[in-house]
């Protein structure tokens, strides 16, 4: 179970700790996600990540927008996944997008539950959803 900083306080003391924990990791050469997880990473399948949602999701939220997609491709003989490339039409001023008849609503709702189980504890912990960096600005108004 992870304690949360509940107070603005709490949130202070904890930057703290983390700026010292990395100025030590940067002093010894030790990667940062090293201290922080002691845990063995756990791995996801790729057909996992593409039954999910997350390709579907990923693709069509983050990298379609930009003129990207992330390939699954799949071997004719035994049905392995893999991770295939990066598709690339940046020069298209549209991006990409899926015909809407590919869209699975499923999927969507998979990863958005995900999403909102995490909402909560990643604004207490971080301030924000997505985790930014010191300096970002998007220029929205609320950055």
């Amino acid at each position: 179970m992870k304690l949360l900083p509940t107070s603005k306080e709490d949130r202070m003391f904890m930057d703290l700790v983390r700026q010292y924990t990395k100025r030590i990791c940067d002093l010894f050469s030790i990667p940062w996600f090293m201290i922080r997880k002691k845990s063995k990473i756990k791995r996801m399948s790729i057909k996992e990540f593409r039954e999910f949602g997350y390709l579907q999701e990923v693709n069509r939220m983050f990298l379609h927008p930009l003129g990207l997609a992330l390939e699954i491709v799949v071997d004719n003989k035994t049905g392995e996944m893999r991770l295939g490339g990066i598709w690339d039409y940046r020069e298209d001023a549209e991006g990409m997008y899926f015909d809407p008849e590919d869209i699975d609503d499923v999927k969507i709702n998979n990863v958005k539950l995900e999403w909102h189980k995490r909402i909560s504890t990643r604004i207490d912990l971080l301030g924000s959803v997505v985790q930014k960096s010191k300096n970002e600005s998007w220029g929205y108004t609320n950055d």
